[in-house]
């Protein structure tokens, strides 16, 4: 009945993926410097 609530949640949907894209992106990169900075600790 509403026209307008696909549109919604596809733009909604749209908003998601790469605000997600990001967080994936931000999280591999922390684990990355995680583990460098572990590493470089066990050298030590």
């Amino acid at each position: 009945s509403v026209p307008y609530l696909p549109h919604l949640l596809s733009y909604v949907a749209l908003g998601m993926v790469p605000s997600f894209l990001a967080g994936q992106m931000f999280y591999q990169r922390a684990m990355s410097i995680r583990s460098l900075a572990l590493g470089r600790k066990r050298r030590d």
